[in-house]
C-alpha cells in the first residue's frame, strides 16, 4: 500500500506522456484453469505454462484536444516465468459503455487467456472508456494511436517494476474498431517511435480503414444495417473532436436527437441504443444534412472522414490484412483498398488474407486465431538459463552472490529465481548448486 502511494504521489508531480500512474491487481487464474478454458474452446489451442495475473494500469497520454489526460487498460502477465516474453497488444472492437473493458471487468475470457499464454498481453481501454473522462474519439486516427502507443511505454515501466522479463518484440492486432486502432498504432510507431519500439508483426483485422469512401457510402445508403448505433457514434465523436456543426443535435431528425444525446453518455450499451434506432441508420439523420454531405465532397464531415482514412501510408513491419468476404458491417473492400494502396506506396511485406468466415461477429474468433498462428513464425523464443539467477544473460560471480544470499536467508527470492537457483535440479538449493555454477563459469 505504501509503495503504491509513493508511485501515485511521484506520478502526480513528475509524470509525462506514457508514464505509468498506477497499477492494481484485478484478477488471476491458475495455469490449470487457463488450460481447461483453452482446451474447451478449440482442440489445437496453445499450452499455458504459467499462472496468469491481470492488472489494471493507468497512465498518462494526450487526448484528442492535445491535453494531458489519464487513460487505462489491462495487462496480463505470467507468474514465475522461465522465458522472455514478447508483447502483444490487442485492440478491442466497438464499445460504447465506459465500463465494458477488461480493466474494469477483470474478465479472464478466452482472449486474454489465449494471448496471455504466450505474450505479455496489453488490452487498452482507449480514450473515453475505462478511466478516461473524455468522449471516446471513435474512428479518429491520432488519439486512437496515441493512447495505445503510450500504454506500451507504461507497460514497459510496469514490467520493470514487477520483474516481468520481456524482449523487444511487439505484436499488434485488433478486430473491427480494433483493426482500425491497430493500423493507427502501427503507423504512429513506425513513423515516430521506431527508435524505442520494435514491431515484430501486425495483423489488421476487419478494420474500417476507408472511412470517407466505403464506410460513408454504406452509412448513407438506404439499406438495413446490423449495428445502427455505429453511425450516430461516429457523428458524436466527430462533432466532439471537430465541431463540424453548431450542435450535435443538428445531425439528427428531431424525433431521435434528444434521446440519442441521453444514450451516448457512456453508460448505455450499443444494444440499448440500437433499440431506439431505425434499422436503416440514415433515417435517424437530418435529411438536409445527408443531402448536403452526399452532394458535396468537401462537406466538413467528409473532409474530416478523409483525414481519418488509414490506408495512404507505407507499412514497414510484416503486416497481414485479414477480412471475411461476408462481413456486412465493415465490408472487406476496406482491406482491399488498404492493401492496394500499401503496395502502391512501396510496402514489400504486406499480405491480404480474405476468408470465408461469415458475417462480422461470427468471423471474429477464427480471424483472431489465424492472427495468433500467423504471429508464431515471427515470435522469438528464449528460455532462461539455469544458474542465471539475475537474468542478465550471463552466468557469473553475481549469480553466485545471489545464490549464497538465498542459501543463508539474506534474500527472499521470487518463484522464478528459486527455479533458476536450483542449478543441479535436485529440488534443493545448497552448496552443490554453488559448485555447479562455478563449474559452468570455469567451463564457459
Amino acid at each position: 500500500m505504501n509503495f503504491m502511494f509513493i508511485i501515485c504521489l511521484i506520478s502526480i508531480f513528475f509524470s509525462a506522456r506514457g508514464d505509468l500512474i498506477s497499477f492494481e491487481l484485478i484478477n488471476e487464474i491458475s495455469k490449470d484453469n487457463a488450460q481447461q478454458l483453452l482446451d474447451s474452446y478449440v482442440s489445437n489451442s496453445p499450452s499455458c505454462p504459467y499462472d496468469l495475473e491481470m492488472y489494471k494500469l493507468e497512465y498518462e497520454t494526450i487526448n484528442q484536444f492535445n491535453q494531458i489526460d489519464i487513460a487505462s487498460g489491462a495487462i496480463v502477465v505470467p507468474k514465475n516465468q522461465l522465458e522472455f516474453y514478447s508483447f502483444a497488444i490487442f485492440h478491442h472492437g466497438t464499445e460504447v459503455r465506459k465500463l465494458s473493458t477488461y480493466s474494469e471487468s477483470g474478465n479472464f475470457d478466452i482472449l486474454p487467456v489465449w494471448l496471455g499464454s504466450t505474450y505479455v498481453t496489453l488490452l487498452p481501454d482507449y480514450l473515453g472508456l475505462g478511466s478516461s473522462s473524455v468522449f471516446h474519439p471513435y474512428q479518429i486516427n491520432l488519439p486512437s494511436a496515441t493512447s495505445s502507443v503510450d500504454m506500451i511505454y507504461a507497460a514497459k515501466q510496469f514490467c520493470n517494476i514487477k520483474d516481468i522479463h520481456t524482449n523487444e518484440q511487439i505484436f499488434i492486432t485488433g478486430y473491427s474498431e480494433g483493426g482500425y486502432v491497430s493500423a493507427a498504432t502501427q503507423k504512429m510507431i513506425e513513423e515516430s517511435h521506431s527508435e524505442d519500439l520494435s514491431i515484430a508483426a501486425s495483423a489488421l483485422c476487419a478494420g474500417a480503414y476507408d472511412m470517407s469512401g466505403t464506410m460513408f457510402d454504406l452509412m448513407v445508403s438506404n439499406e438495413e444495417y446490423g449495428e445502427p448505433y455505429y453511425l450516430p457514434y461516429i457523428l458524436f465523436a466527430y462533432q466532439d473532436s471537430y465541431n463540424i456543426l453548431d450542435s450535435v443535435s443538428d445531425f439528427f431528425s428531431p424525433e431521435y436527437s434528444d434521446t440519442l444525446i441521453q444514450l451516448f453518455n457512456g453508460y448505455h450499451s450499443g444494444g440499448a441504443i440500437n433499440n431506439i434506432m431505425p434499422s436503416i441508420p440514415v433515417e435517424a439523420m437530418n435529411p438536409d444534412l445527408v443531402a448536403a454531405a452526399v452532394n458535396d465532397i468537401n462537406h466538413p464531415l467528409r473532409v474530416r472522414l478523409r483525414e481519418n482514412d488509414l490506408y495512404d501510408w507505407k507499412p514497414e513491419s510484416p503486416t497481414n490484412l485479414i477480412h471475411s468476404y461476408q462481413d456486412e458491417l465493415v465490408p472487406y473492400q476496406n482491406s482491399e483498398i488498404a492493401y492496394q494502396k500499401f503496395i502502391e506506396n512501396g510496402a514489400t511485406d504486406v499480405d491480404l488474407t480474405l476468408v470465408n468466415y461469415g458475417y462480422h461477429q461470427e468471423a471474429a474468433p477464427n480471424v483472431l486465431i489465424g492472427s495468433y498462428y500467423w504471429f508464431e513464425q515471427f515470435r522469438q523464443v528464449q528460455l532462461f538459463d539455469l544458474g542465471d539467477i539475475n537474468i542478465d544473460l550471463n552466468i557469473d560471480v553475481n549469480d553466485i552472490i545471489s545464490l549464497v544470499s538465498i542459501i543463508v536467508n539474506n534474500y527472499d527470492p521470487n518463484g522464478t529465481e528459486l527455479i533458476l537457483a536450483d542449478v543441479n535440479q535436485d529440488s534443493l538449493i545448497d552448496l552443490f548448486d554453488i559448485l555447479t555454477i562455478v563449474s559452468l563459469i570455469l567451463t564457459d
